[in-house]
């Protein structure tokens, strides 16, 4: 065999090598490519599962929201309303107290009297018999009074415990309205975030 044919052998032996080498590392190739195909195709179903339990999970979030909303609108509106039924009850406090006020200086003024009554008739020993009926006549006034001013202390009484019931009921009212309004801040952040 001549040296031309010998070199040929050799350059297709080395060709033949180069081929095969070529081809495995084609096959490599391919492999790694279709394992990145599916982990990619994998990747790609994970993460639309992954989106439609997120739109889910915000359609939910949404609504709960709406409601909280809808609840806060609520709280607020009756808050609303019983700061006017304090106000009005407060009012009605402040005239009953001048009310009050005003009945027990009537008081004061008529037991004045019936003491100056009672000098009198100390002084007029003569007229006792007309002092002692006009005596009488005052000291039934003056129980009428004091049991009027016993009824405006008990109605004012009964007015300052409403105020007061009414006052707390206010304050709770306006500590579920403080959570219901973190809480939406809250979920308002979370959608953000996301």
């Amino acid at each position: 065999m001549n040296a031309f044919t010998k070199k040929l052998l050799c350059k297709i032996n080395s060709t033949q090598m180069e081929i095969d080498d070529t081809r495995r590392q084609y096959q490599e190739l391919h492999r790694e490519a279709t394992e990145f195909q599916s982990q990619k195709v994998e990747e790609l179903k994970q993460r639309d599962e992954d989106i439609e339990v997120f739109e889910t999970n915000q359609t939910k979030m949404m609504a709960k929201l709406e409601k909280y909303k809808e609840k806060m609108e609520a709280l607020t509106e009756a808050i609303q309303q019983h700061q006017e039924v304090q106000t009005e009850l407060h009012n009605k406090l402040k005239a009953e107290a001048k009310t009050n006020s005003d009945l027990t200086m009537a008081v004061a003024k008529r037991d004045e009297k019936l003491r100056k009554k009672e000098r009198q008739l100390e002084e007029e020993a003569g007229a006792k018999e007309t002092m002692e009926k006009e005596m009488s006549i005052l000291k039934k006034e003056i129980a009428s009074l004091q049991t009027l001013n016993k009824r405006q202390e008990q109605a004012l009484s009964k007015k300052d415990k409403q105020y007061n019931e009414t006052l707390d009921q206010l304050n709770s009212f306006k500590k579920i309205h403080a959570q219901i309004m973190s809480l939406s801040k809250t979920v308002q952040s979370e959608n953000g975030d996301d």
